[in-house]
């Protein structure tokens, strides 16, 4: 049966802000979490890191299957606490992700590498585990790879509505708009302007998440905000006082 378009139990296509802590199974430990009060009641609070929900697209990969598949039974302001086993976690640990790097790969990124660093290599994490002349083993499997792991999960809120997902994407590109729906375009009027290149690649990572997580979204309406420069040479020049 096709639920109500108001339902507050996510269904593909929707967002969803959440709140979570995730623990070792086998060890309690926290490796993840959005509570403050839960980073100190564990001994990992970090003073440097922003605790706030987490934004997720639901039914697109972006969670793990075992936190997705129990927040499909869940209502907004549910709390629930989760055991999930590696297959639905972080997966099972492989041979064929322990590979040899050549030590090239690390000087021309200007990395010294020692067993235990935790580096970056082609977009994946991975972990040092033995150097030796011009080889570097490293080990590409997750850390929690074989572990089951407990998460206690909150649904704060479910976005259905397009306008909803928008303003969902908005909050975690943490960029200023106000925006609405004119037929099946989004007219979009970016509220900061800024030429730094860091700020140019947000607002386009922003557009086209939006096209890709949003396709009932057909187009933009792109307005850019008036520059403070260009805002002053508008202005009219004052009038002059004529002499007598």
């Amino acid at each position: 049966m096709a639920q109500a378009a108001n339902s507050q139990i996510p269904q593909d296509g929707d967002f969803v802000r959440i709140n979570y802590t995730g623990r070792v199974a086998s060890t309690g430990a926290i490796f993840d979490t959005t509570s403050p009060d839960d980073a100190k009641r564990f001994g990992v609070f970090d003073p440097e890191k922003v605790y706030m929900p987490a934004i997720a697209a639901f039914g697109r990969g972006k969670l793990l299957k075992g936190v997705e598949r129990a927040l499909s039974t869940m209502r907004t302001g549910d709390l629930k606490e989760v055991t999930i086993q590696p297959q639905d976690a972080f997966g099972f640990r492989t041979k064929e992700l322990v590979r040899v790097v050549p030590a090239t790969a690390f000087r021309d990124n200007k990395i010294a590498p020692f067993p235990g660093l935790v580096v970056e290599l082609d977009g994946n994490q991975a972990v040092v585990k033995s150097v030796s002349s011009g080889r570097i083993l490293v080990d590409f499997n997750h850390p929690l790879a074989d572990e089951a792991v407990v998460y206690t999960l909150r649904l704060e809120h479910v976005f259905h509505e397009t306008i909803e997902k928008v303003a969902a994407l908005m909050e975690m590109h943490q960029i200023k708009t106000e925006c609405e729906m004119v037929g099946d375009k989004l007219k979009v009027k970016f509220l900061e302007t800024s030429d730094a290149r860091e700020y140019q690649i947000k607002k386009i990572l922003l557009l086209e998440s939006i096209k890709f997580y949003i396709p009932e979204i057909k187009g933009f309406d792109v307005i850019e905000p008036e520059k403070k420069a260009d805002a002053e040479a508008a202005k009219p020049a004052p009038a002059q006082e004529s002499k007598q």
